[in-house]
Formats: C-alpha cells, structure tokens, sequence
C-alpha cells in the first residue's frame, strides 16, 4: 500500500465532486440502480448520510488528489461498504488500497464486526478487490455478498 494515502472525512463541501462521480458511466454501471442522479435527489441523499450516525463517508486522498470515496453504513456489527474510484485512478490499484485503509480506520474505532460489501456479477474489479483483501463470497441471484471479519470484540 501507498504511503501517501489517507482517509478523510467527507465534509458538505464535496458534494459536486461526489455527484460528478456518482454519475459517471462505470459508476452508474457498477450500481446496483444503473439510472442517471438527479442533483436534488443527491443533495437530499448527501446532507442525510453526513448526519446518519451509523453512516460514515471518506475520501481518499493522495496529496492534493483526490483518488476515490468510500461509504460504511453500520448496522448492528456489521458495516456495509460502498466505494468507487476516480475514472482517472482506475486499474492501478486503488481499490484494494482505499479498502484496506478503510479495515484499519474500522479496526481502531473498534464498533463494526464484520466488512459486507455487495458487488453485481459483471463487476470483475471489485471481485478481484474483495476476493484478495479475503473475503469471503456468498452468492446470490442479483449479487455477490463478500464478507470479512475485522474485528474479534
């Protein structure tokens, strides 16, 4: 993994930069609803995630570039991730590096059990992510439920 990476916390004032990447091709076909976004929909959807308080939203950050998001939404012990990656980062490893920085900020804040994430059968990226980060696959008829344990509490 990189040293120049880093998480941070997403703040109100990226709100574009998550709209334009919501809405990009790849994204939207990675997505479990495939439709365009529209502005106010994400605006809505964007101030509600930033005051959930099961639901945390970083960025992924390399010096002054911004390399991808990533979204854990907590229920119970168990932490739903969703991440995408900028079209101009893709294929060059970023996936596997925001998740696994993502294991360790869950690992420290020491409240989510287990890491789920959903991906769609065509998404081979994201199988290839999870699948080398171990977790471990459970197949279902519109997706592919990939879980790991992160912590023992």
């Amino acid at each position: 993994m990189r040293s120049n990476l880093n998480l941070r916390k997403v703040e109100s004032e990226d709100i574009d930069l998550l709209f334009e990447w919501a809405n990009e091709s790849q994204c939207r076909k990675n997505s479990f609803r495939s439709e365009r976004i529209d502005y106010n929909e994400h605006k809505r959807w964007f101030v509600s995630k930033l005051i959930d308080i099961n639901c945390n939203m970083y960025l992924l950050v390399s010096n002054d570039d911004y390399i991808g998001q990533v979204r854990v939404e907590k229920d119970g012990d168990t932490g739903l991730v969703s991440y995408s990656i900028n079209k101009n980062y893709r294929g060059k490893g970023y996936g596997y590096d925001i998740l696994s920085i993502l294991e360790e900020e869950i690992k420290r804040m020491g409240e989510i059990k287990y890491l789920v994430g959903k991906v769609k059968h065509d998404n081979q990226a994201s199988h290839k992510i999870f699948m080398k980060l171990g977790y471990i696959p459970e197949e279902n008829e519109d997706y592919i439920l990939y879980k790991k344990i992160i912590s023992m509490n």
